[in-house]
This record gives C-alpha cells, structure tokens and sequence, in this order.
C-alpha cells in the first residue's frame, strides 16, 4: 500500500462514523428519497462517484449537520485524490459543507491533518496530470472547506519555474488570449485576495523564467503584469 492510500485509510478510521438517519439534504425535489435510502445503506467507500455528485448537487435541508459531512467525508476525500470531480459544476464546491459547519474549529488536529494531508495529494494529483483543469478551482475548493492555504501555496512555491508556469498558462488560457482566471466561487470567501495576491507576486519569478527562454512564463508574466495588484470587480 502506498503512501498515499495509507492517508486515504487512516481518513476513512478517523472519521469512522455510524450512518447519519439522513443525508440533510433536500429530498423533495433534488435528491430521489430512494437515493438518499440506498446510499444510507452503504459503507461510506462504497459510494460511488455518482452518488457523490448527487448529494454535493442538492440544496441543503435544516437538518444538514456534522453527523452527515463527517459521513460521507471520507469518500469525497478519497475521490479528490485520485483526481476525480465529484460535483458536477465542479470542485470548488466539493468541501464547502465542511467551511459551513466551521472547519477546523470543533475538529481534532488529527482530523484536520487528514483533511489537508488529502487535499494536499489532490493538489499533487492536479500538478502530475494533463487534464488542463484550472489551478484557480482547487485552490478555491481548499479555502471553501476552511483549510489555511499556506501549505497549498508553498507546494506550489516549490516547484521547478516551468511546471508553475505550464500549471498557469493552462489555466489562464482562453479565446480571448492569456488573463488570470478566478472561479466565481470565490464571491464571499475571506481567502479571495490573499489568492489574487499570490498570483501577481509571481511576475518576477515568470520573467525571470522568460529570460531563460520560457515562452510560457512570457506568456503569465504579461498576464499578470497587465491584471495588477487589485483583482478587478473583487
């Protein structure tokens, strides 16, 4: 077993709970009740990625608690670190139930380490593969769920000049040309800015990997020197 599924299971013993009597979300007109019955049935593991984005899709009920995030966490932990979307306007929302009831506050520094040390994998997912889905969505994603965005920003600090500039030309590419992108599932998070600011203090870094001959870091650093240091409309 390698490092990584150890961390999934180490998730799945700490947050170890019996099935909540619902899903807190709305059955009456977004989730099927049969749905909500069947997955009530299952062990948390054995959701199915469907099952998954069904539940993120539905509004919220009043009853929508711990008992039921804490429940199905594990799964929706596990599922972004292989890489997969698990709700369908996509991830950004994926931990947003975990900022709502407060993260971390409430929680054991165990649990709160299993919840960063797997979106931190996710992270690692989305560095390694080629699937051109935008930076800007895991980051808003990680400060949702109330994570500190430190850790997340300084893994990306330390990668080599050229992945950080492929990792922001991919997501900031567009048919209107190059322009630094941001998800409107940052409207009403605290971390907007500190984001934005992360961004444009990596013109020096992108220029110097210009003058090496990086087309790409070029291409961002013309990005964010046309942006400036105020995100526009923010």
């Amino acid at each position: 077993m390698g490092a990584g599924r150890e961390q999934v299971e180490r998730a799945y013993r700490l947050f170890a709970r019996p099935a909540p009597p619902d899903l807190g979300v709305c059955t009456a007109c977004c989730m099927d009740p049969a749905v909500e019955r069947a997955m009530l049935m299952k062990a948390p593991r054995d959701l199915t990625v469907e099952e998954v984005r069904e539940w993120l899709a539905a509004a919220f009920s009043d009853g929508l608690g711990r008992a039921q995030v804490e429940w199905i966490l594990p799964r929706i932990l596990d599922l972004l670190a292989e890489g997969a979307e698990v709700a369908t306007g996509g991830n950004e929302v994926a931990l947003a139930r975990l900022g709502r009831l407060g993260f971390p506050e409430g929680w054991s520094e165990a649990e709160a380490a299993a919840v960063r040390d797997l979106c931190l994998l996710a992270l690692e997912h989305h560095i390694r593969s080629d699937t051109r889905a935008p930076l800007d969505d895991m980051l808003c994603m990680v400060a949702a769920g109330g994570l500190d965005l430190a850790p997340f920003l300084a893994r990306l600090d330390a990668l080599p000049d050229d992945v950080l500039a492929r990792l922001l030309h991919d997501d900031w590419g567009g048919r209107r040309g190059l322009r630094i992108w941001r998800t409107p599932f940052w409207d009403g998070l605290p971390a907007r800015q500190a984001v934005w600011g992360w961004y444009v203090a990596q013109e020096a870094r992108m220029w110097g990997a210009a003058a090496r001959g990086d087309r790409r870091a070029a291409e961002v650093a013309e990005a964010i020197s046309e942006a400036g240091a105020a995100e526009p409309g923010a």
